[in-house]
């Protein structure tokens, strides 16, 4: 069956990280309390990291477990609270997360064949949509608008917004509802066999598997479980695979 819309994960797919992932992390932190304490909160700094950093852990293992996203938000309030402050202020919290967020983002760069192809496809007449797994909904927005690539897509679902993470299927059935579309007829973009082609799998969506950013252990679990139906390794590759006759 012909393909109409095209979701796309956005992480290791539309974008590649080039930072050291525990340096970055690191520095987000410290970005994150400094920022706290700037605005007013007072705290022992590294009292404060330890609890964040084990919030944060706890909130990444009920994600793989239960398939349940726990806003990063949610998780600087709770430790504002356990800190005494049960009534921080939504805008200081913002503020902080801004600043946290800052740091990574200036290691997430748009793949060079992201814009190229989105351009493609729009001329094709896909509709384009992306499910992010994302803690911050605020910090995928930002991305996207740093490289004007709003206008390309219909809707975003972010996990942190949703409260469920990939591969839960309520997250892939919202886009299915939004584009009231067969979902025979939408495929899911990503480089995750876990989260990306086994979400789509499983309800029924097609699913493309993006390889160039894959090569890691939590892929490596997978690779004989987990079959997505086309293989790609760069997005270049894409458009003609949707207009193959595979699809006819």
């Amino acid at each position: 069956m012909a393909i109409s819309v095209v979701l796309f994960d956005l992480g290791s797919t539309l974008y590649y990280f080039d930072g050291v992932p525990n340096e970055v992390f690191n520095r987000m932190d410290q970005v994150l309390v400094n920022e706290l304490l700037k605005i007013g909160y007072e705290m022992d700094p590294a009292e404060f990291v330890s609890e964040f950093v084990r919030l944060a852990k706890d909130a990444d293992d009920l994600g793989e477990q239960s398939w349940i996203e726990i806003p990063t938000f949610d998780i600087v309030s709770a430790v504002l609270k356990e800190f005494g402050y049960p009534q921080a202020q939504e805008s200081d919290i913002r503020q902080a997360l801004t600043a946290y967020y800052a740091v990574s983002q200036a290691h997430w760069k748009l793949e060079h064949d992201t814009l190229p192809m989105l351009l493609d496809l729009k001329q094709r007449g896909y509709r384009l949509g992306i499910i992010s797994n994302a803690s911050d909904s605020e910090d995928v927005r930002t991305l996207l608008a740093r490289e004007n690539l709003d206008g390309f897509f219909e809707q975003v679902w972010i996990s942190s917004t949703v409260g469920v993470c990939k591969p839960h299927p309520e997250i892939f059935l919202q886009a299915q509802k939004y584009f009231q579309t067969p979902i025979e007829e939408m495929i899911l973009v990503g480089d995750t066999l876990a989260a990306d082609i086994a979400g789509a799998n499983q309800v029924g969506m097609g699913s493309v598997w993006i390889t160039r950013r894959a090569d890691r252990p939590e892929n490596h679990a997978w690779l004989e479980k987990i079959i997505p139906d086309f293989q790609i390794a760069t997005l270049t590759e894409l458009p003609d695979l949707l207009k193959s006759s595979l699809f006819e």
